[in-house]
């Protein structure tokens, strides 16, 4: 066999792996579509954050609003599958809102013990304070609290306390540390041994003074958990593309060995290979940024398929399957399914990966010939 005959068949079966490849592709993104992979993958991952408070997370009002307007293929509407962290941070602020004002109270009572036990007081004083913490409504914690203010002598001496006093009457009124001690006491609403309870009161701990830098602390810890979507998603995908080229591959009966016998009789036709490429980059089975939510972009890509399909008929190739006779006997069977299993694997690989290696080696590439010497008489 020359070594021009080796190449055509090698270029031939990459065409072959390329055009199969887009069909998984597009197959691929009718998968997506149709079954929201990308929500799927960010519900789960929210799930093993938050457990059962996932599902309420989902349903706040700011959540619920960045769902795509268009449908899928067998429901009537798209979940999220893409939260931006300031969305996020400002919904995990809403989901960690306490039932009830006892969290300021508690928030109070801390304060006032900080106090006794770093002032020297006198005994009146010790046990007006004393008594503030027998409290356990916030509006008459409020109006003892100024009570006990307005009761201080107007002394130096007394300056300090009057102002932590002062900074404990804040906590009441909606100051930073307030807010503060709101989000804290929502976090402990969580289902306690969630991963999103650990790392938000981690978050919280250390460094942070007022509501911004608890939500850049919040959106941080959003990123890095968001690559677990990523990663999840991908994961999903790759199982499609595996299985998808599996059943196209069967389907078509993209036998190697029986495609390359066929080349090696009819070299490939190159005409057929700069169709195809400039028909169907890969580019075209890869709908654009925001577009994945419409019934119409499957629509385009079954129309692909039939495209790709019918390129592929010109060839005139033994595919599919029932155009060439099936095997009569063990070894041709057994030469059959390798051939099938290696067509899976390079199927498998990407439309993308073999587009690049057409577009790499196909003659149109190679350098022009060098120009004749000139006779040296002439």
């Amino acid at each position: 066999m020359s070594l021009s005959t080796v190449i055509s068949v090698g270029l031939g079966l990459i065409l072959i792996y390329y055009a199969l490849g887009l069909i998984v592709n597009a197959t691929t993104q009718i998968i997506k579509i149709s079954f929201d992979l990308r929500a799927r993958a960010l519900s789960q991952v929210l799930i093993d954050l938050m457990e059962e408070k996932s599902q309420e997370f989902m349903n706040l009002g700011l959540v619920q609003t960045l769902k795509p307007l268009g449908k899928r293929l067998f429901t009537k509407e798209r979940d999220v599958c893409e939260i931006p962290k300031s969305t996020f941070s400002l919904a995990i602020l809403e989901l960690l809102q306490p039932q009830d004002n006892q969290y300021l109270i508690t928030a109070v009572h801390l304060a006032l013990d900080r106090i006794l036990d770093t002032f020297t007081l006198d005994k009146v004083t010790r046990q007006k304070i004393e008594t503030l913490l027998k409290y356990d409504n916030d509006e008459e914690l409020l109006t003892q609290l100024r009570d006990v203010i307005h009761s201080l002598p107007d002394e130096d001496a007394a300056r300090s306390l009057r102002v932590a006093l002062l900074g404990t009457l804040d906590l009441l009124l909606g100051s930073p540390e307030s807010q503060l001690a709101r989000i804290r006491a929502g976090i402990q609403q969580l289902p306690e041994g969630s991963k999103a309870r650990k790392a938000l009161a981690n978050a919280m701990d250390f460094g942070v003074n007022d509501i911004n830098q608890a939500r850049a602390r919040i959106e941080a810890w959003y990123d890095d958990a968001m690559k677990n979507v990523g990663d999840l998603f991908g994961r999903q995908v790759r199982r499609w593309v595996i299985f998808i080229s599996f059943i196209v591959t069967l389907t078509v009966g993209g036998d190697t060995i029986a495609i390359a016998r066929a080349f090696i009789i009819q070299p490939v036709d190159m005409t057929a290979v700069e169709g195809i490429l400039n028909q169907f980059p890969p580019e075209v089975t890869t709908p654009p940024e925001g577009s994945e939510a419409s019934i119409e972009q499957i629509q385009i890509q079954v129309q692909l398929i039939s495209d790709i399909i019918q390129s592929l008929e010109g060839l005139q190739l033994p595919l599919p399957w029932w155009r060439a006779p099936l095997p009569t006997t063990t070894s041709g069977w057994a030469t059959m399914i390798l051939g099938l299993m290696f067509t899976w694997l390079a199927v498998s690989q990407g439309s993308s990966f073999w587009y690049d290696i057409l577009k790499a080696i196909k003659p149109s590439n190679s350098p022009p010939p060098p120009p004749p010497k000139k006779d040296d008489k002439e």
